[in-house]
């Protein structure tokens, strides 16, 4: 054997270990904070197309939101002559109106919900350096796991909605008896609903990885309640790590980030269209109502005889529909975190501990 042979033959076993100890040495760890700084590097550098992609569906849930509204208020403030002279023909024509911008907003939600699940994929692409193909993430839910991820994300999504029933259901059995009983009892429901929404609010925690799971796994059961249980299994894994990111994104896509926009509208007046819109819609819901609301003992005294808090009012919705608007429109940043550290947890947390033991 020859020098240069035996040199050769050093290197590759060199090479073989080195490959050996790369392959049983464990996976790095990525603790919260990187996550939430390789994250919103990743959101900052693709926002634009991520952002894109989810304006048609926020832009018909807004539209149909207030298109139904304006349109019938605008259409009874004009024609009420001739919406008294053919009642019929005016319900229909409401109920008509009302329904089309209603499959808007149901067109748009639906949209919305697999664009959420869908961008889990694009934000992995990201992550490795692929092109972004949303076209086909979207479709790999919209056709191939369409079924089991409606039943999911209507289940899912159904869970906040149950917390109003009891306000809701107060509320309507004190109007049946009277003003008096109907402050009683709307007080009543708000603090079961409040309960219900606390509830609600900690079950977001161990949910946080449903829509990866729909994502990424290859088959989605039919029955919600595997995907809520693995859910719970990965992010009790990791369980400060998961609370400390749903936290920090709360904060960053409902406040830190929508909520100087909106000052920054409000103080440029470019928020001043919309708070017409606004008080006019007020306006127009307010007629012939006027004289019940202050015959109500407490909510007389609130409002006063002059409805000077209609302004007041309007620039709160204003305000909110903004926030709600961007909110909505920042679902990436989220995606991108989960995202990350659901592939993390899958990758180097491969035990079957959780943190309450199981």
């Amino acid at each position: 054997m020859t020098f240069s042979e035996d040199r050769a033959e050093d290197q590759t076993e060199v090479r073989a270990e080195a490959q050996g100890s790369t392959t049983h040495s464990p996976p790095k760890r990525r603790n919260a904070w990187e996550i939430l700084g390789h994250a919103m590097a990743l959101y900052g550098a693709h926002w634009k197309a991520f952002t894109c992609v989810l304006i048609w569906p926020v832009g018909q849930m807004v539209l149909g939101t207030y298109g139904s509204q304006v349109i019938n208020l605008w259409l009874l403030e004009y024609n009420q002559g001739l919406a008294m002279q053919y009642p019929s023909v005016a319900i229909v024509l409401a109920i008509f109106i009302s329904l089309l911008f209603m499959g808007l907003i149901l067109r748009g939600g639906w949209q919305f919900m697999l664009y959420w699940s869908s961008l889990c994929l694009n934000a992995w692409e990201a992550e490795n350096g692929q092109p972004l193909d949303f076209k086909k993430a979207y479709q790999s839910l919209s056709e191939e796991k369409k079924a089991p991820y409606a039943i999911l994300a209507c289940t899912y999504f159904s869970l906040p909605a149950l917390t109003f029933l009891p306000v809701i259901l107060l509320t309507l059995l004190g109007a049946f008896l009277g003003p008096n009983m109907l402050e009683l009892l709307l007080i009543a429901g708000l603090l079961q609903s409040m309960f219900l929404g606390a509830i609600w609010i900690f079950s977001l925690i161990p949910l946080t990885f449903i829509f990866q799971i729909a994502a990424f796994e290859k088959g989605l059961p039919s029955n919600p309640t595997h995907t809520f249980l693995l859910s719970c299994k990965l992010s009790l894994k990791q369980f400060w790590k998961t609370t400390f990111l749903q936290i920090a994104i709360f904060l960053l896509t409902n406040i830190l980030i929508p909520q100087p926009l909106v000052w920054a509208l409000r103080l440029s007046k470019l928020s001043a269209p919309l708070d017409q819109l606004h008080t006019w819609l007020i306006q127009q819901s307010m007629i012939g109502t006027e004289a019940t609301l202050n015959s109500l003992p407490m909510m007389g005294n609130i409002l006063g005889e002059d409805f000077s808090w209609v302004q007041f009012l309007s620039q709160s919705m204003t305000d909110l529909c903004l926030s709600c608007t961007l909110t909505l429109l920042l679902l990436p940043l989220g995606t991108f975190v989960f995202t990350l550290l659901y592939k993390d947890i899958l990758k180097c947390d491969r035990s079957k501990k959780t943190w309450l033991g199981v």
